[in-house]
C-alpha cells in the first residue's frame, strides 16, 4: 500500500499572505516529514477540503491522514471536518481515513510562543525591567468554552517560566475580554512594555487589523506596546505536526470530551447539549453537490406543484405568475411605475436601495424618509466588496439577509440576541437583549455593516460605542420600528459625522426594512440586478 498522504486543514483566510503562508508551511512539512501533503481549507480560500481529498485518491492516495492545522477544539474540528470525513468514508470505502487531533495545549506550543514573545521584546525602545513587561496572549476567540479555556491555560503555561512580570490573555472577537481591554489592563497594573503575542500559526486580516488597532493605543497609554510575529513555520510547530499524524496512524489520537459543550451541559452553553454533528456547503460540505446521499432518493414534489405548472383555483382566469424571478421582476415594474418622477431625484444604486425597500414593505412612504449620509451606500458596497461582516441586532433580521450571496463576497452573519449569556446580562442589568447583544458584537463592529431593524436601544448603543470607545463600522444601517425612542434614535444616527449610517425618519422602520437595505447593498457588491430573485 502506498504511504499515508497528508490531507492538512488551514481556516483559510481573504488575506493572500496568510494564504501563501500556509501553503508555503504545507511545503515545509512535506519535506520534514519526507511526505506527501495536499493543502486545503475550510472557507475562504482554495482549494476546498473536498477538492484536495479528490486530487490526493487521484494520485493514488489510500490512506489519508486529515490534520486539522486547528489550535484548538472547537466547531471546526468537532463539526465541519468530521462532517466531509464521515461523508468520505461512505463514498470511498476502500479508503483509509484517519483524522488527528488539533495543536493544542502542547509544550511545543508553550515553546513556540515563547519564543515569539523573546523576539518582540528585543524590538522594544522602552527600557524596563522584566517586572514592569507584561504579555497578553491574543486568542481568536470562540463560542466554544473548550477553546477559549486553552488560551488561558496557555498564559498561564507561559507565565511559568517566562522572562517577563506576568502574563494575560485575551481574545480578538466572540468572547472576551477583547484585546483593549487586556492591553489597558496590563496598563494599569504597571506595565512600561506590553507584548501582544498572538496565538495564531499565520499573518492575515486579524492581525493586520490588530496591528493597527495598537498603533492607535500606543498613542493613547503610557505603556510601549508591541505586536509579536505569529508562529509560522516554528521548528517545534512542525514537530508537532509530525507527532499529531503520528498519533492518527497509530490510533492513539485522544480528545478528552470532559469540557465539550456538546457532549456536557456547560454553563452559559446549554443550548448547545446533544447537537449533533453537523456542516454545511460553505464549510465541511464546501465542493461537495447539493444532491442527496447514497441510497437515498430525491424527494419530488407533487405534480400539482412541479415546476412549470400553473396554480389555479377553481373559477380563476389560467393566468397567475407563479414563478419566483416573474413575480419579482413583475413587483419591481410596479414600484418603478408608481414611484414615477419621484425616482429622478435617486442616483441608480439609490434608486436600488429604496425599490427593494418598498418592495418589501409595500410603502411608497420610504421614498420620502429614507435619508443616508454622504457616500454611505458606495461604502456599505465597498466593505461588502472586502468580505465584511453583516451584525444583526435580532434574528428576524439574521434570518432574512442573503447568507448566500454575503459568502459569496467572503463575509460573515452575526446575531447574539439568542445567545445565553446576553440573556443572563440583560437581566441582570434590567436591560434589553438586543442593546446586551450590539455590546457583545462589539470587537466585530470596526469595518462592519451594523443592521438594526428592530431595537432603538440597540441603535442608541452602537452609537454610544461609536463615540465612546471609538469602534468604526462600514456602515450603520439604523431603522428601528415603534414608539418609544424610535425616531430620536434616527435622528440621533443622523447627525452622525464619524460613520457613514442609513436610516429612514420617523416611526416606520423594521427588520423587513433593514433586511431589504442590507440585500440590495449585497447585490450591488455582487453586481446582481435588483429584479432578481434570491
Amino acid at each position: 500500500m502506498a504511504p499515508p498522504t497528508l490531507l492538512l486543514v488551514g481556516h483559510g483566510s481573504r488575506d493572500a499572505t496568510g494564504v501563501a503562508q500556509f501553503k508555503a508551511f504545507a511545503a515545509d512539512v512535506a519535506g520534514f516529514l519526507q511526505a506527501s501533503v495536499v493543502p486545503c481549507f475550510l472557507e475562504l480560500a482554495d482549494p476546498p477540503i473536498v477538492n484536495a481529498l479528490q486530487t490526493a485518491l487521484r494520485a493514488g492516495a489510500r490512506h489519508i491522514v486529515a490534520l486539522p492545522l486547528f489550535l484548538g477544539p472547537a466547531g471546526h474540528q468537532k463539526n465541519d471536518v468530521p462532517t466531509m470525513l464521515n461523508w468520505a468514508k461512505q463514498r470511498w470505502p476502500d479508503v483509509r481515513f484517519d483524522y488527528g487531533t488539533p495543536l493544542g495545549v502542547h509544550p511545543y506550543v508553550v515553546s513556540a510562543l515563547a519564543d515569539r514573545a523573546r523576539e518582540a521584546m528585543q524590538r522594544f525602545n522602552t527600557n524596563a525591567p522584566a517586572a514592569e513587561t507584561a504579555v497578553l496572549l491574543m486568542g481568536r476567540g470562540s463560542r466554544d468554552p473548550d477553546a477559549n479555556s486553552n488560551v488561558a491555560k496557555l498564559a498561564r503555561l507561559l507565565w511559568e517560566g517566562g522572562e517577563y512580570g506576568w502574563v494575560e490573555s485575551a481574545f480578538y472577537s466572540l468572547t472576551g475580554p477583547g484585546i483593549e481591554e487586556g492591553v489597558r489592563r496590563c496598563a494599569t497594573l504597571g506595565a512600561r512594555r506590553v507584548v501582544v503575542l498572538p496565538h495564531f500559526l499565520f499573518d492575515g486580516v486579524i492581525l493586520n487589523r490588530t496591528g493597527e488597532r495598537i498603533e492607535v493605543l500606543n498613542a493613547q497609554l503610557p505603556a510601549e506596546l508591541l505586536l509579536a510575529d505569529p508562529m509560522r513555520n516554528h521548528p517545534h510547530i512542525l514537530a508537532l505536526v509530525r507527532d499529531r499524524m503520528e498519533e492518527a496512524i497509530g490510533g492513539t489520537a485522544l480528545m478528552t470530551c470532559d469540557l465539550c459543550k456538546y457532549r456536557h451541559r456547560m454553563i452559559g452553553h446549554e443550548h448547545d447539549h446533544g447537537r449533533p454533528q453537523t456542516s454545511d456547503h460553505s464549510h465541511g460540505l464546501r465542493g461537495i453537490a447539493r444532491d442527496p446521499g447514497p441510497g437515498q432518493a430525491p424527494i419530488r414534489l407533487p405534480e400539482s406543484l412541479a415546476p412549470g405548472r400553473r396554480y389555479r383555483r377553481r373559477g380563476e382566469s389560467d393566468t397567475m405568475i407563479v414563478h419566483p424571478s416573474a413575480i419579482t421582476a413583475n413587483s419591481f415594474h410596479l414600484v418603478r411605475r408608481e414611484l414615477g418622477t419621484r425616482a429622478d431625484r435617486f442616483t441608480p444604486d439609490e434608486l436600488s436601495v429604496v425599490a427593494r425597500v418598498i418592495h418589501s414593505t409595500a410603502d411608497f412612504d420610504f421614498a420620502e424618509t429614507l435619508a443616508w449620509s454622504d457616500g454611505a451606500i458606495d461604502a456599505g458596497v465597498a466593505a461588502l466588496r472586502r468580505g465584511a461582516a453583516v451584525i444583526c441586532d435580532v434574528s428576524m433580521v439574521h434570518t432574512g439577509i442573503s447568507a448566500r450571496r454575503l459568502a459569496a463576497l467572503g463575509g460573515t452573519l452575526y446575531c447574539f440576541i439568542a445567545d445565553a449569556d446576553v440573556h443572563a446580562v440583560a437581566r441582570r442589568e434590567g436591560t434589553t437583549r438586543a442593546l446586551v447583544a450590539i455590546r457583545k458584537a462589539g470587537p466585530l463592529l470596526d469595518g462592519a455593516l451594523l443592521a438594526i431593524g428592530n431595537a432603538p436601544t440597540a441603535l442608541l448603543e452602537a452609537i454610544r460605542m461609536v463615540r465612546e470607545e471609538e469602534r468604526r463600522p462600514a456602515l450603520i444601517i439604523g431603522v428601528p420600528v415603534g414608539f418609544v425612542a424610535t425616531a430620536e434614535s434616527k435622528a440621533e444616527l443622523a447627525t452622525h459625522r464619524e460613520v457613514p449610517w442609513i436610516t429612514c425618519h420617523g416611526r416606520k422602520g423594521g427588520s423587513p426594512v433593514a433586511v431589504a437595505i442590507v440585500n440590495a447593498l449585497l447585490r450591488l457588491a455582487a453586481g446582481v440586478p435588483a429584479t432578481e430573485a434570491d
